[in-house]
C-alpha cells in the first residue's frame, strides 16, 4: 500500500503537516502577537470582541490603591478626605468604571477602607468614588 509513496514525498509531507500544525498552535495561542507582529490590526484592533479595559490599567489601579491605602493608614485620613482621594485615583481609570472589573475593585476599595482606616462605606459612597468630578 505504501511502496509507491517515495521518501522526498514522505519528508516533504512530513514537514508540511508540521509546519501546519505549529502555524495552528501559533494561530490559536498567540493570535494577538500575530496581528501584531505582521502588523494586519493595531492594538486597538485587538480588543474588538470585547470591551474590556487592557489588563494594564486594572494593574496599575490596584496598585495605586494598595499604595494609597498602605499610606492612608500612617496617616489616618477623615473619611471625606478618604471618599475624595479614592474618588481623585479612580477619575484616572475611566475605562474601568463600565467594565467587568467594576464589582471586584469595589471590594478592593472597600475592604481597603475598613482594613486600613477601619471606615465603612456605603453605598451612595461607593458610588461617589465611581462618579466623574
Amino acid at each position: 500500500m505504501f511502496n509507491s509513496i517515495s521518501w522526498q514525498g514522505y519528508w516533504t509531507s512530513l514537514a508540511i503537516l508540521t509546519l501546519a500544525y505549529y502555524l495552528l498552535i501559533y494561530l490559536f495561542y498567540f493570535r494577538t502577537d500575530f496581528a501584531i507582529r505582521f502588523g494586519s490590526a493595531s492594538k486597538e484592533d485587538l480588543h474588538f470582541e470585547t470591551d474590556e479595559p487592557d489588563k494594564n490599567i486594572l494593574y496599575g489601579c490596584m496598585d495605586e490603591l494598595n499604595a494609597f491605602f498602605q499610606q492612608s493608614a500612617k496617616s489616618l485620613p477623615v473619611k471625606q478626605e478618604l471618599l475624595f482621594n479614592l474618588q481623585q485615583i479612580m477619575s484616572k481609570y475611566s475605562a474601568l468604571r463600565d467594565s467587568s472589573y467594576k464589582k471586584s475593585l469595589t471590594h478592593v476599595i472597600r475592604n481597603g477602607c475598613e482594613q486600613y482606616g477601619s471606615i465603612h462605606l456605603s453605598a451612595e459612597e461607593v458610588r461617589f468614588v465611581w462618579s466623574e468630578q
